[in-house]
């Protein structure tokens, strides 16, 4: 009898759609003074992403809640999609909100893609995030 075995090569692209890991993963400031016009109190926000090495995927933001409302309208840039990858798995993007509190639940749903992987809805764990400082 002969056994044949086949092994993935270690470099295998991964199927494992990049997660986020809760307020841990986010690094957010006040904008006072800009760019805030009416009715907006911007918030520049950073969002790090685990990511399987050495795969790049494409994040497309599809819904971002401030305390349960929709605030996607407001994110910049515009569209919201960006790329990630284990050597890049950081985002930078801002917020408009209509008040401007110290703490709050941020709700986001993304989608994720690359070739060869159908795309992906993910819905990250909410991520209550207080003790905001100015930028």
């Amino acid at each position: 009898m002969v056994t044949l075995a086949a092994h993935a090569p270690a470099y295998a692209a991964s199927t494992t759609a990049p997660t986020v890991s809760g307020a841990a993963a986010y690094t957010v400031c006040k904008q006072p003074g800009g760019p805030n016009g009416p009715n907006c109190q911007g918030y520049r926000m950073s969002l790090t992403f685990t990511v399987d090495a050495p795969d790049t995927w494409t994040v497309t933001f599809t819904s971002a809640k401030v305390n349960g409302t929709e605030f996607i309208a407001t994110i910049d840039p515009n569209p919201h999609v960006f790329t990630v990858s284990s050597a890049n798995p950081t985002v930078n993007f801002a917020i408009c909100t209509e008040a401007s509190p110290s703490q709050f639940a941020f709700d986001l749903t993304y989608t994720v893609e690359r070739p060869g992987v159908a795309p992906v809805s993910v819905i990250a764990p909410t991520a209550n995030i207080s003790g905001i400082k100015n930028c």
